[in-house]
């Protein structure tokens, strides 16, 4: 993120809605947050984002932002605030798996804010640390516009078959270029390989239909691309947390509740 100066933190707060999609557009603030618990589709940069607990995202005053869907509702630490300049870097969303602090510095900076220390030099400082680490962490090599849009259809033609059987040297093959050029720029570009992105649009899709269908897992594993039910299981726990059948059982529990 570029260099700037904070003018005002306006609030710090856990938020929690009802609400399954919403708007977010014109701000007065910027938006800086971690997903604590819970799954949401946010839209922002022109792609969807699964936002899941763990996330942690900045969405930038000036840019549009909505989320389309909730899967599972939960509860964000929220961060409002303005700057004196324009901050240049555009929304993104990253997981805080691979840096913990980060996650310590939020609540520390909420109970700071609960405490009624909303002016302290503490709550500033703490925030600068925060979008410092933030600053390290998204730090992407630059990626020619051309070879940007070639894997924005990478990641369509994968989402368009998700549920097939796809091999990097049929991807490959398809746009004309090496495996070994593939996995690079992509990677580059969204920060996993091509098979880790299907994987993850299999898990999204999944949980999808463990929402707003009685389909068996073993059929669920089958329509998003998983051959083995055990499998499926096994790697849905470790990206969501949740067992597909405790996903589902949590989803339902809301549904009856709201």
């Amino acid at each position: 993120m570029d260099n700037f100066i904070i003018s005002k933190i306006c609030t710090v707060m856990e938020y929690s809605t009802d609400e399954t999609h919403w708007i977010s557009n014109n701000r007065p603030h910027h938006i800086l947050a971690y997903q604590s618990s819970g799954f949401y589709f946010h839209y922002f940069q022109n792609s969807s984002l699964l936002i899941k607990p763990d996330t942690f995202f900045f969405i930038n005053q000036k840019d549009f932002f909505r989320v389309e869907r909730t899967i599972s509702g939960g509860t964000s630490l929220v961060i409002h605030f303005t700057t004196e300049q324009e901050i240049q870097t555009p929304s993104f969303g990253m997981n805080c798996n691979t840096n913990p602090k980060i996650k310590n510095d939020f609540y520390k900076l909420l109970n700071m804010w609960k405490s009624k220390e909303q002016t302290h030099f503490s709550c500033y400082s703490l925030l600068y640390k925060l979008l410092d680490s933030l600053k390290v962490s998204t730090e992407k090599p630059y990626i020619a516009p051309q070879s940007q849009k070639n894997m924005e259809s990478v990641a369509a033609e994968l989402e368009l078959h998700f549920a097939e059987k796809i091999k990097n040297e049929e991807l490959s093959k398809k746009f004309g270029i090496s495996t070994r050029y593939l996995n690079k720029q992509f990677h580059k570009q969204y920060g996993i390989t091509p098979n880790q992105y299907l994987i993850n649009y299999r898990i999204i899709k999944a949980m999808d239909l463990l929402s707003k269908t009685d389909l068996k897992i073993e059929q669920i594993s089958l329509q998003t691309g998983f051959q083995d039910p055990y499998y499926f299981s096994k790697f849905f726990k470790r990206q969501t947390g949740y067992s597909p059948s405790l996903f589902r059982k949590i989803n339902a529990e809301k549904t009856i509740l709201q």
